[in-house]
């Protein structure tokens, strides 16, 4: 009886070259595209443009929730930006601090990482409990971070991000 053998002789595995190819495809790839995809600025300019939005967005509904006027602003150069409200609810001037809900400082203040908004029309930009905005020349505001730039609805306080 003739025996049969289960072995076989032939190699199975990736040759030197197609090895060589593959780590060479690669590394091209890592060179050019992993760049792009880590590069900090792109995240700092997107964390930033959240961060205002959510602001903005914040100083609406707390206008709307509290009944009191309020109002967003930014400081110096627009690096920080803020949410005051008015001392006494719908009359005085914009004093009365906000506490962060997420830090539970008193101060709602929020750096941008040394990145600068712009308002177009400067000055800042008032809420209403109604939900609608007004700004110093009554006019639509743009605002933008690294030219990034996204509006609000001055009938309704709806920001449209770009």
């Amino acid at each position: 009886m003739k025996r049969v053998s289960y072995s076989d002789n032939r190699q199975t595995g990736f040759t030197l070259v197609e090895l060589i190819l593959v780590i060479s495809l690669l590394s091209i790839l890592a060179v050019i595209g992993l760049p792009k995809f880590f590069e900090p600025s792109s995240f700092k300019i997107k964390a930033a443009q959240d961060l205002t939005i959510n602001t903005l967005r914040y100083a609406q509904k707390l206008a709307n929730a509290t009944n009191c006027q309020t109002q967003f602003q930014s400081a110096e150069n627009g690096q920080w930006i803020k949410i005051m409200m008015q001392q006494t609810c719908n009359q005085g001037d914009f004093t009365r601090t906000v506490y962060n809900p997420g830090t539970l400082e008193p101060h709602f203040s929020i750096y941008l990482q040394g990145l600068s908004l712009v308002m177009t029309p400067n000055g800042p930009i008032t809420f209403f409990p109604e939900g609608y905005i007004l700004t110093s020349d009554r006019s639509p505001p743009v605002l933008s971070i690294a030219g990034k730039s996204f509006t609000i609805s001055p009938q309704t306080g709806f920001i449209h991000a770009q």
